[in-house]
């Protein structure tokens, strides 16, 4: 590789690596909002009110006591703990519980409740790809594709902060899919296949 080429990789490079903090501001975003939204209403208001006073676990525990109230049959309580400890104390402890909590939620068939978990793992430590999957995965569930392919684009859009163009395109397409009507994503899946490559 030549000199120049180096010289334009890495001004490519820096240029795509200079977005990733507004995609990780964005999921961050769009999480709390989420999950002001389902918090605000219903089961979610309930158990949101009912851990306001729950102590903080250390990291350590943080697992545990979430395991421990979903054993107790309080999915949503487990959520909505996840949630007040993502916005607390925000870490890659709390963003892993949380994810492992909303399997669980999900396995036993609390949508809703694992969904809040998600969102959790998201606040915690955005984008958290593994969340993002997890959450486009429950869109699709309740037959909302437009959300889906929301959580999906984050996905999308950090694999190509990251050069990893031929992973993104593997999700645009995906997205394109899913919301047909979509004409940006058409195009970047378009000149993705015809190049090989995403444009910045």
């Amino acid at each position: 590789m030549s000199p120049r080429v180096q010289q334009v990789r890495q001004r490519r490079i820096a240029v795509r690596q200079a977005q990733a903090p507004a995609i990780l501001a964005e999921a961050h975003a769009a999480a709390v909002s989420d999950l002001g939204a389902i918090l605000g209403r219903g089961r979610g208001h309930r158990a949101a009110r009912s851990m306001r006073a729950a102590p903080i676990p250390e990291p350590s525990e943080v697992r545990r006591v979430l395991d421990a109230l979903v054993d107790d049959r309080r999915p949503w309580e487990a959520s909505a703990l996840a949630a007040r400890l993502a916005a607390a104390a925000p870490s890659t402890e709390v963003s892993d519980a949380a994810c492992a909590l909303g399997e669980r939620c999900r396995d036993g068939r609390e949508a809703d409740a694992a969904r809040v978990a998600f969102l959790s793992a998201v606040v915690a430590q955005p984008p958290c790809e593994r969340a993002c999957w997890q959450l486009a995965a429950l869109a699709y569930a309740r037959k909302d594709p437009k959300d889906s392919a929301r959580w999906l684009e984050f996905v999308a859009r950090l694999m190509r902060a990251r050069v990893a163009d031929q992973d993104a395109l593997a999700v645009y397409r995906q997205i394109a899919a899913l919301t047909p009507g979509r004409r940006d994503v058409q195009e970047l899946v378009r000149i993705g296949s015809l190049n090989g490559s995403l444009p910045d």
